[in-house]
């Protein structure tokens, strides 16, 4: 068996994309720019090794499993959703092709700005709302729903990324290696959902349905609004079981300013029993929307899209894949880094809200001109981006002799966007392409 550099895949073509250098490693997958020769299009090829323990019986089981998921994500069609344009293997490692952007997420618009002022965070819902009631109209769950997976596609417009990586990537059915709460990892031994963001049906390994996205929604919005996620700590595990046995401090007890209105519809979204929250995502961005308006008068009436209520997606087993054996290995567990933000305290031109110094948080910063959602995530990455440094680490043996060209895996046609987008949230920061 030999050993496979991610460099020494720039050049390989797939169909009719080509390959043209690596852009960055994650904990779940690696991300190439790829360009399509036909379109001139650049879009994002995100890899997904292997743990190297990995028997040949669960390898298969995992790219059987990776590719029946894939195929299902790229029927979905809708502007609110980032689309996967293709799936395949190349030297036997799956991929899935999505645009290419570098506009960040709501994640990179909380670390910046702190907190969001509500009637910023209705515009935003609305599209969130429009996007998952679409995808739970079609059967599909997300599961691991996070402020990173809202992706940013231009300066008024988000995007839901990430569906099926909870079905794609999971631990459970493909290795028995012995280890705790194993329902909650990835293969790679992070958490498939993040921690400050999990349903208590997903910690506890019961069904999850599209009540389960609803929570992680309302966890999102609790940020959104007060800086921080309902719960936060060191330890990634504890984390998770917060949202099983804590309750999450009220909203208006962290910021009385918010209308009594908005924080009963985060305290019903974050309901610890799935029967007691929003029985849909629809009911759930009304919900919000009217407590918004009630609370601005000023505020113009802002209509959810046409489209019809989506039917309740059926229940699906967190760990429904049966399990197989593998060759013994040890994971390292790498846990995801959980921070929280300080309360803010001044509300700028455009509905976003300027945090307060680390250091005196009673004393209010300096005001910031108006920034689009573009501007406002990219202040926010510019941090994160300085001092990085390149890995570059290889991937585990592969099968040998395998050609640079190979034949393009059958996948469902996707329309081209007018923009490009992020390719996997949880993974990279992609940079512009050169």
């Amino acid at each position: 068996m030999q050993t496979l550099s991610e460099d020494q895949l720039v050049g390989h073509v797939l169909g009719q994309y080509r390959i043209e250098r690596l852009v960055g490693k994650g904990r779940l997958n690696i991300v190439y720019l790829a360009r399509h020769q036909v379109a001139q299009r650049v879009d994002a090829l995100a890899l997904y090794p292997m743990p190297t323990h990995f028997s040949n019986e669960a390898r298969t089981f995992f790219l059987q499993r990776f590719h029946k998921e894939a195929a299902l994500i790229t029927s979905l069609h809708h502007p609110h959703i980032l689309p996967v344009y293709e799936h395949g293997e190349i030297l036997g490692y799956p991929y899935l092709i999505t645009p290419y952007t570098t506009n960040g997420s709501l994640a990179d618009i909380v670390k910046h700005q702190g907190r969001c002022d509500h009637t910023f965070v209705t515009t935003i819902l609305h599209q969130i709302v429009d996007g998952l009631a679409y995808a739970h109209g079609k059967g599909f769950i997300h599961g691991t729903l996070k402020p990173s997976n809202i992706v940013i596609y231009d300066d008024e417009n988000v995007q839901v990324a990430g569906f099926g990586l909870m079905h794609i990537l999971q631990r459970a059915g493909v290795d028995q290696t012995p280890m705790p709460n194993a329902h909650l990892f990835s293969i790679a031994d992070t958490f498939l959902a993040s921690p400050e963001y999990v349903a208590p049906e997903i910690v506890q390994g019961q069904s999850v349905d599209q009540r389960s996205d609803i929570y992680a929604l309302g966890c999102i919005l609790y940020e959104l609004l007060s800086g921080k996620p309902p719960f936060t700590g060191n330890n990634p595990l504890e984390v998770a079981q917060m949202h099983v046995n804590q309750n999450f401090t009220p909203l208006r007890k962290l910021c009385p300013e918010i209308p009594v209105a908005l924080g009963s519809v985060i305290s019903q979204a974050l309901t610890r029993d799935p029967d007691g929250r929003f029985q849909s995502v629809r009911e759930l961005g009304e919900a919000f929307t009217q407590a918004s308006i009630g609370a601005t008068q000023t505020l113009p009436a802002v209509h959810m899209s046409q489209v019809s209520k989506a039917p309740a997606a059926p229940a699906v087993p967190f760990q429904a894949a049966p399990r197989i054996s593998t060759a013994t290995g040890s994971w390292q567990l790498v846990p995801p880094i959980v921070t929280g933000h300080l309360p803010a305290i001044k509300t700028t031109k455009t509905g976003l809200v300027v945090p307060a110094d680390r250091n005196t948080a009673s004393t209010p910063r300096a005001s910031q001109p108006a920034t689009g959602l573009t501007q406002a995530a990219s202040l926010g990455r510019k941090s994160q981006a300085l001092g990085s440094s390149p890995v570059q680490p290889t991937l585990p043996p592969i099968a040998p002799q395998q050609p640079p060209v190979m034949p393009q895996q059958k996948a469902a046609p996707a329309p081209a966007p007018t923009k490009r987008q992020l390719a996997d949230e949880d993974i990279v920061q992609l940079p512009p392409p050169g």
